[in-house]
């Protein structure tokens, strides 16, 4: 006799796949706006760039950020490719050998160091968040180097002579953004960002 199907084990499997590639996307667009130099910005002024980046419907504007960011991937490739101690998948090679165990101040350290890394992957999670509750991965159908290029945008628009007028504009767009999606209430203790 056939064993019967645990049609609820396998859904509960495909659920967790999903969260972990959700999980996945939300940290690797965080990097992404690490590596534009956009997490210098403050996280309402990110989010107000970012509605505006969600809100154009220049189709030149989105095909000319595809194109920068396109141009940015493949030359991070040729760098990345070419550096002597990374491998393949750009990690450090790894020693045959068992590692001895770390001693009381080594552990410490490697302690510390977990914590920093997770420090950095929360962040990290935080601004891909940020991307994702924009509406830019839904506009852009997920096309990285388009929101690449935008960011790159974002970055030299700061840099430039009206960098302190889009600061100021997108900082509000945020808090904007922001204040409609957690209403505060005198009773309410729901801190801002």
């Amino acid at each position: 006799m056939r064993k019967p199907r645990d049609f609820d084990a396998e859904l509960k499997a495909l659920e967790d796949k999903a969260r972990d590639l959700k999980t996945r996307k939300v940290q690797q667009l965080g990097e992404l706006v690490i590596s534009t130099g956009a997490d210098m910005l403050t996280a309402t002024e990110l989010a107000g760039a970012l509605v505006v980046l969600a809100e154009t419907k220049d189709a030149g504007k989105r095909e000319a950020w595809a194109k920068r960011g396109a141009a940015f991937f493949q030359g991070r490739a040729r760098r990345t490719a070419s550096a002597p101690d990374l491998d393949a998948g750009g990690a450090q090679p790894q020693s045959g050998g068992a590692q001895p165990a770390p001693s009381g101040a080594a552990r410490h350290d490697m302690r510390t160091w977990q914590v920093e890394r997770r420090k950095r992957t929360r962040h990290l999670i935080e601004l891909g968040g940020l991307v994702v509750k924009a509406g830019i991965v839904d506009l852009t159908g997920d096309d990285r180097a388009m929101i690449y290029g935008a960011m790159i945008w974002i970055a030299e628009k700061l840099k430039s002579d009206q960098g302190k007028h889009a600061r100021g504009v997108w900082t509000e767009l945020g808090k904007m953004a922001f204040e409609m999606e957690h209403p505060t209430g005198p009773n309410d203790g729901v801190q801002p960002p």
